[in-house]
């Protein structure tokens, strides 16, 4: 054999060989390039309460993730695991919208290989079906219902037609609500709403619109210091006279009515009254009297009877006159004799309408001077009834 020959095959053999080099070998299997998990955990994301699994399809390509309902999707952190060497882009620690469809490259070592998956997200059917809000405007004014489990109720201004109401429904996302926002009403009778939620649960509602009565308010008023005061001590079938069930008010005894509100209420001598913060709510009340019912303390409530003229809390137990006597700028007449009472606030100074205040037989002495020295606003005279041993503050 030519021996030159030999040579320069066995020199081009190795040259071959030293040029074919890493991009001659066989590309890796795009097979083997996998999306192996993929996730969404919630301590990465704010919008999840708990870790959410996507379910992997190697065959097609895609991942298919199924977020809670309501769930935000334009700002979130997937955590991914990939086949050992490979790359993935784009990175799953970036923030990421998933309104729509992501695709994830997956790239092996090599650099060349790749590997596409499609990330198809999805939300749950959501189950809610609750009226939040529930408001009827009424000449350019908002009157917000009260909502409590599946009861709404709304107490209307005097003279509203309520045949023909709109009310503003406000409703969870995802929600449907019948008869819708907005539509034309009848509430002269009990009135259902009905919530269906995005995956069909339905949540029915009654809705009840009342016209506002004040003297039925005031008669609600009456009724509860019945009842509050009733249950403590007094068990007589006959307390204060009152039929509770009576259609009117106009035999109650010491109850007097003007132009349909609640004026007068006189209790003397036949009860004792132990709480009577509620009557603060009597708005248009002139007169009060409850003499003799063995009251131990004023509440502060008392304060807001601002049309008050007549005050008689005369023989009971009462040890302290408050502040909030002061507050009853209309009070003409005070009167609080027989009582324990050996503290009285200077405030009560003052009532520039007061005419007489009988503070007599009682343990106190010394009254404050910007009491003794009350003058009314109309230059009228004010007399003060007090002990003959009863001095004024200097």
């Amino acid at each position: 054999m030519n021996h030159k020959i030999v040579l320069t095959f066995s020199i081009f053999f190795l040259l071959f060989i030293s040029c074919s080099g890493d991009d001659d070998k066989p590309p890796i299997d795009s097979k083997i390039l996998q999306i192996l998990s993929f996730e969404f955990l919630a301590k990465d994301n704010d919008a999840l309460t708990e870790d959410i699994a996507g379910i992997i399809d190697h065959d097609k390509k895609e991942i298919t993730i199924l977020l809670p309902a309501d769930t935000s999707v334009k700002s979130l952190i997937s955590s991914v695991t990939i086949s050992e060497g490979a790359t993935i882009s784009p990175d799953p620690v970036t923030p990421t919208d998933f309104t729509n469809n992501v695709e994830y490259i997956v790239t092996g070592k090599d650099g060349v290989t790749k590997t596409t998956y499609t990330v198809i997200s999805g939300q749950s059917e959501s189950d809610n079906n609750r009226i939040e809000s529930f408001v009827v405007t009424i000449d350019d004014e908002e009157y917000p219902a009260t909502i409590e489990d599946e009861k709404i109720t709304l107490i209307v201004p005097e003279g509203t037609a309520i045949n023909n109401l709109r009310p503003t429904v406000g409703i969870e996302k995802r929600a449907q609500v019948s008869p819708e926002s907005g539509a034309a009403v009848d509430f002269t009778t009990t009135v259902n709403y009905v919530v269906t939620a995005q995956n069909g649960n339905e949540r029915i509602y009654t809705v009840d619109i009342t016209v506002d009565n004040p003297l039925n308010r005031d008669r609600d008023v009456l009724t509860e210091f019945y009842n509050e005061n009733l249950k403590l001590d007094n068990s007589s079938g006959i307390y204060l006279g009152w039929d509770l069930y009576a259609p009117t008010m106009n035999d109650w005894k010491g109850v007097e009515i003007t132009e349909g509100r609640v004026t007068s209420l006189e209790i003397v001598l036949t009860v004792t009254v132990y709480d009577f913060a509620i009557l603060g709510k009597l708005s248009e009340l002139k007169k009060l009297m409850l003499s003799a019912t063995r009251i131990t303390e004023i509440p502060k409530e008392i304060g807001a009877l601002k049309k008050l003229e007549v005050l008689n809390l005369g023989t009971n137990n009462i040890k302290t006159l408050p502040q909030e006597i002061s507050d009853l700028v209309s009070l003409k007449e005070l009167w609080v004799y027989g009582n324990a009472i050996t503290e009285i606030s200077e405030e009560i100074g003052k009532l520039s309408n007061l005419e007489v205040f009988d503070l007599s037989t009682n343990p106190i002495t010394v009254i404050p001077k910007e009491i003794c020295e009350m003058q009314r606003a109309d230059g009228g005279p004010f007399l003060l009834v007090k002990d003959d041993d009863d001095t004024c503050e200097p």
